[in-house]
């Protein structure tokens, strides 16, 4: 069914933006020549998203490793590159080049900024002492409400490595939320978001984080569970979209696909 799909919406959907989709196209088709592919990966495929032995010693060398942002990138659904396309063709439209370039500049500041009031108050800022630039300030108001129940702080910012999947990241933020040990991704939005199928890639990132702090936890201190929060540039609450042990496992496989994908691709392009 997945491949019907796909197929169909490359066979229609291409002509109709002229070509600016070759690239998500030509990703995409190599994608589906490794569907039947991953099956031979095993052992990847079924690899746990906790561990239950002592500690991990494996050596490893992440400068060389991908980083989770590719693996998702290269493996993009394609319905997910048409649609953050035509999104973009049509914001061009209304803006013009530089009108769309500037207000992405802006936007992506005012994330920035808004991530940073986060990182001092995990950092252990008082909260009502965090100055942040006018244009975050909707931001900071949106994500205040959420932070009160983060605590026990694990990781912020920091980096992570899968010494076995052979990936690595960059994750916002492991710690306590609502009484369970979480990975926290925080994420800008200027839509409300109510539904973890409507935050494209956003669940398998958390997921894949996860399984790489995992490794370098205690077997009686792993992340079981997620948090993918919405923070709206409109200033109204944040939204914090909880993914229990159930759906991060869930997540975990989906991310587990991806990255077999991503492997085989790499074999491909090798040959």
């Amino acid at each position: 069914m997945w491949l019907q799909r796909t197929s169909l919406v490359l066979k229609y959907c291409q002509p109709a933006l002229n070509g600016r989709i070759s690239w998500a196209v030509c990703s995409c088709k190599r994608l589906l020549s490794t569907e039947d592919d991953v099956s031979a990966l095993g052992d990847k495929l079924n690899f746990p998203l906790t561990r239950e032995d002592g500690s991990d010693n494996v050596s490893h060398n992440d400068e060389k490793l991908p980083s989770v942002t590719r693996i998702l990138q290269a493996t993009q659904p394609v319905e997910s590159a048409l649609a953050l396309l035509a999104w973009k063709r049509k914001m061009i439209a209304k803006l013009g080049e530089k009108g769309f370039a500037e207000m992405q500049k802006k936007t992506l500041e005012a994330g920035s900024a808004c991530h940073s009031a986060i990182e001092q108050y995990l950092n252990g800022d008082v909260i009502d002492d965090i100055i942040v630039p006018e244009s975050s300030e909707k931001l900071w108001s949106s994500v205040k409400p959420i932070l009160k129940d983060v605590d026990k702080i694990e990781m912020v910012e920091g980096k992570c490595f899968h010494p076995h999947l052979k990936y690595y990241g960059f994750v916002d933020c492991v710690a306590t939320y609502c009484g369970n040990l979480c990975v926290i991704d925080w994420k800008t939005s200027k839509r409300t978001v109510t539904k973890l199928n409507y935050c494209y890639d956003d669940p398998l990132q958390v997921a894949a984080y996860a399984g790489a702090v995992n490794c370098n936890l205690s077997p009686d201190k792993q992340v079981k569970q997620g948090v993918v929060v919405k923070i709206y540039h409109q200033g109204n609450p944040a939204t914090a979209l909880v993914m229990n042990e159930f759906t991060l496992e869930y997540y975990w496989r989906q991310w587990l696909r991806r990255l077999a994908a991503y492997n085989s691709l790499q074999d491909s392009t090798s040959l």
